[in-house]
């Protein structure tokens, strides 16, 4: 199957949809009823617009997740991050998403994961460019929009402070104009809420509320433990990829930032108040990148049987449930 996707072809990304429809259909018959957790504001309004529509969260949850694979697939061509242009970043980040049956309701993460690839691809966009304004800015705004939909994002203000630091020289004012991109959507925001008369609750409960230590929900089931091994397998696969990147002084510093994305979202763990392991949707986007690279790094049918196997372990677990074996 990967080998469909090992093109500069545009047009394959198309086959995403049928890719992610087929990993998805599962959820439209026996919907997975994950309560809400930490959702921002933004994420609240858009819960209570779709409300209990099974079908509307499910197909708007494949789409915004096709937008997703797509972006990332036009960030590592744009960029080149591999010696090779392929279609499979977006791949496995569908796979990644799609792995647990905690992934699948349409969460404030995942919609947070839609600007964090965007400011991604707007931080790298600064690179070795004199007038950047605009690309800084937007870094900070889309950032800061993130973070309107789960305040973790938020975090991500240290990645591009320091993806910054990684591509261009240090000037006081680009870091001005970072920090008021990123406060801008809270601007917009606080002053909804103060026409509404709710300005202190917003902060509240939106912010205050937002942030603890070492706060983790979680059981000692079998269950949770072998959803936790599977995770933290695939962690172990991108983190050591084994892949030779491209030698260029540009290639490795936005290598560099894959990697400072992966460590921002780990530290989000520590913050976030009751943590799930659905949180776990907050590391996809690097680890996406990080995986594509071991697949990369294998010969063509060695890469093509784990897929498979990695493909069909998913479908099974999905539709057998995690306790089949226990």
């Amino acid at each position: 199957m990967l080998f469909l996707f090992r093109t500069n072809q545009i047009i394959f990304n198309l086959l995403l949809l049928l890719y992610i429809g087929i990993l998805r259909a599962s959820y439209f018959w026996n919907p997975i009823n994950v309560p809400a957790a930490n959702d921002g504001a933004l994420s609240v309004f858009l819960r209570d617009a779709i409300g209990n529509n099974t079908l509307l969260e499910g197909g708007i949850t494949i789409f915004l997740l096709f937008i997703q694979a797509f972006l990332i697939n036009e960030l590592t061509m744009r960029h080149r991050l591999f010696n090779e242009t392929t279609l499979l970043p977006g791949v496995f980040y569908l796979l990644l998403t799609s792995m647990l049956q905690d992934f699948f309701p349409l969460s404030a993460i995942l919609l947070g994961n839609l600007f964090l690839i965007i400011a991604l691809d707007a931080l790298m966009s600064s690179y070795k460019r004199p007038k950047s304004a605009g690309a800084i800015f937007n870094t900070g705004f889309w950032i800061g929009l993130a973070s309107l939909f789960y305040s973790s994002f938020g975090f991500f203000l240290v990645l591009i402070f320091l993806g910054l630091s990684v591509l261009r020289n240090f000037v006081f004012k680009e870091r001005l104009m970072l920090l008021c991109g990123f406060l801008v959507p809270f601007l917009f925001m606080s002053t909804w809420f103060f026409w509404q008369d709710g300005l202190g609750g917003y902060w509240q409960t939106y912010f205050a509320e937002q942030f603890s230590f070492l706060s983790f929900r979680y059981d000692q089931s079998s269950t949770f433990l072998i959803k936790l091994a599977l995770l933290i397998i695939v962690f172990l696969m991108g983190l050591f990829n084994g892949y030779s990147f491209n030698k260029s002084i540009q290639t490795r510093n936005f290598i560099n930032i894959v990697y400072l994305t992966l460590f921002i979202s780990g530290l989000t763990f520590l913050f976030q108040p009751s943590v799930t392991i659905a949180h776990f949707l907050i590391i996809m986007v690097p680890l996406s990148l990080l995986v594509t690279a071991r697949f990369l790094s294998l010969n063509h049918s060695m890469a093509e049987f784990i897929h498979t196997v990695l493909f069909l372990t998913v479908l099974f677990f999905q539709y057998r449930g995690f306790d089949v074996f226990l």
